[in-house]
């Protein structure tokens, strides 16, 4: 909705990528499908977007809702998930796109010859072991701490790639790959003023980007992603 208002020139680079909700809405029959969001501006966006999905509340409103149906948490029964090997994020609500992205890259431009960095992000799946963090400290990294999420690098890359991170304000992040004089731009974006300086940047000195993921809240939903340290 930001970019349809302040800078309808970029809507055609918006994903068209579906979310989780919409993916499993396209297989309904007869169901009544509920999605419930961590924000009312995400609900606004997926209102717009959604036709599979019947009814899109906040999480806010969904706690209202049962409230005013007498739910009762402490009698409930549920039935255990099946013991299963789930993929996980990256640490973020959103699933983390443009980290996978940076997995799937990774495993295109890393040196075939040194597959053992000694500090790396640990994850539960063995394909996500790849970025060493910028860290002067022997530890991998916390999910809670901005700095060490955005601050990171790829270790041993083959001969000829460089990977470039500029820093350039909090939260307004650039991702920088280049190779035979071929660069490729991934910007991370958080908070609406970042958003705004973006869009304002895109129509003076416009440049070429793969991807732009944006975060919309400052303090994020569940307190991430964020620029500012609480």
């Amino acid at each position: 909705m930001y970019i349809e208002r302040q800078a309808p020139h970029l809507i055609k680079h918006l994903s068209k990528i579906l979310t989780a909700q919409q993916i499993l809405a396209k297989n309904k029959s007869n169901e009544i499908i509920v999605s419930v969001v961590q924000c009312y501006d995400k609900k606004l966006e997926l209102s717009e977007s959604s036709t599979e999905i019947d009814f899109i509340l906040t999480t806010f409103e969904f706690m209202k809702l049962l409230e005013k149906s007498n739910f009762n948490y402490t009698k409930t029964t549920y039935r255990s998930l099946p013991n299963e090997q789930f993929r996980n994020n990256v640490g973020m609500n959103s699933g983390g796109y443009l980290n996978n992205i940076f997995f799937r890259k990774y495993s295109e431009i890393k040196n075939k010859a040194d597959l053992n960095p000694k500090k790396v992000y640990k994850s539960r799946t063995n394909d996500h072991k790849l970025f060493e963090i910028n860290n002067t400290k022997d530890k991998t990294m916390d999910k809670h701490k901005l700095e060490d999420f955005n601050k990171i690098k790829f270790p041993n890359l083959r001969q000829g790639v460089i990977y470039n991170f500029i820093q350039k304000s909090p939260g307004y992040y650039f991702h920088e790959f280049t190779e035979n004089n071929r660069k490729e731009v991934y910007v991370r974006i958080i908070g609406v003023e970042n958003l705004i300086n973006f869009m304002k940047e895109m129509k003076i000195n416009p440049f070429n980007f793969k991807l732009v993921e944006a975060y919309i809240c400052n303090f994020g939903m569940c307190k991430w992603p964020r620029p500012i340290k609480i």
